[in-house]
């Protein structure tokens, strides 16, 4: 009991000591003088250093929007609304220093259902909860909470936080089962992935009197089936109904969108992939659409999809929103509040701003955002 009332100290001075640093100035770190010798007599020529520092300028490791210093969350939630939607990630696959990956959390009261599980989970529902506190705090608990999530695709960008919600809870006391909805193919992703980590759990299952944290049941569902029968509903408890629906997403036969109906508002989230029927009807007068976009004037400085223009054109096109397409969507579906996400903006020299100037010059006149991790709407 020592030892778990230490750990929970320490926890709580780290996730103090985050909330306290990321509502202040940051300081450079002072450097330890061993690091600065060592640096100092490593023999590189500074010259080649200093060559090194400008490759990949636009490239996937090293650009200009990776080294700009994260900008503060915001709250930016109608007072009062018992409706809240977390950005937990806001990253795409391109590892950005200050973006998790896609991963969305719809609070109702004190109840957080999560869309995606990106890279760093959760590590951005703690990051959250630090911040804001309160009910978002209470909601993203998930060593305590009943936790439901809902995956749009079977993309690894999108996925592979799920190991950590499976199990990183369960070491911190969850006794709950996790729960987890998606396309054909997630039962055998969530059952390879216990299978994965089988010597783990075992290990700690054999020096643990919890034997329920680590479970996850994982629900497959067939959107042809289900619109069938049902008009795409695939859950509903007492605070929300949640629908999905047919996307277009690279070659995937199945990727959804998600409408979640809530007592006070309706929120959507996109997923990946261009316009098309079932992603509008899945928006229509949405209070909250939270969707991915690619840039169509910087398409040409991307470091994937081909090595010419039209070669881009091609592969990115079929995977992923125009902003042409976004803006035409988002205007015939009277969303009322259009919130960017998994943005790849490509500007050079970098302009955060730039894709909601492409929509804006493409006469898109609603409310939209480029969110930040840890944004609340």
């Amino acid at each position: 009991m020592k030892k778990v009332a230490s750990l929970c100290c320490i926890v709580s001075v780290f996730i103090a000591g985050l909330a306290t640093g990321l509502n202040s100035k940051s300081e450079p770190l002072p450097r330890l003088a061993s690091e600065v010798v060592a640096a100092d007599s490593f023999p590189i020529e500074r010259e080649f250093l200093a060559a090194s520092s400008k490759v990949n300028e636009l490239g996937i490791m090293v650009n200009e929007e990776h080294r700009r210093p994260p900008l503060q969350p915001r709250v930016l939630a109608p007072s009062a609304t018992r409706t809240l939607v977390v950005a937990l990630g806001t990253g795409h696959p391109a590892p950005n220093p200050n973006r998790f990956g896609p991963a969305t959390a719809i609070i109702v009261d004190e109840t957080a259902y999560f869309v995606d599980a990106g890279e760093g989970i959760w590590r951005a529902a703690a990051k959250a909860a630090s911040i804001h506190g309160g009910r978002v705090a209470e909601a993203l608990d998930l060593t305590s909470k009943p936790t439901k999530v809902f995956l749009t695709h079977l993309h690894s960008d999108h996925t592979v936080g799920l190991p950590s919600l499976m199990l990183s809870p369960w070491s911190y006391g969850k006794k709950v089962p996790l729960e987890v909805y998606g396309p054909p193919g997630t039962k055998d992703m969530v059952s390879n992935l216990l299978e994965a980590y089988r010597l783990d759990i075992e290990n700690r299952v054999g020096r643990s009197s919890n034997d329920l944290g680590w479970r996850t049941v994982a629900h497959d569902f067939d959107i042809e089936s289900i619109v069938a029968n049902n008009q795409g509903l695939v859950y509903m408890d007492d605070l929300v109904r949640i629908e999905a629906f047919q996307t277009k997403h690279a070659n995937w036969a199945r990727s959804y969108a998600y409408r979640i109906t809530a007592p006070d508002r309706v929120i959507a989230i996109g997923g990946d992939g261009g316009a098309c029927e079932g992603l509008s009807r899945a928006v229509q007068g949405a209070d909250v659409w939270f969707q991915e976009i690619m840039t169509e004037t910087n398409l040409a400085n991307a470091p994937w999809g081909g090595d010419s223009l039209e070669e881009k054109k091609k592969t990115i096109w079929g995977s992923h929103m125009k902003p042409s397409s976004l803006a035409e969507t988002a205007s015939d579906a009277k969303v009322k509040l259009l919130v960017l996400y998994h943005e790849q903006n490509y500007s050079n020299p970098y302009d955060p701003d730039a894709l909601i100037k492409e929509l804006r010059e493409l006469g898109f006149k609603g409310n939209v955002v480029s969110s930040r991790d840890a944004d609340v709407f």
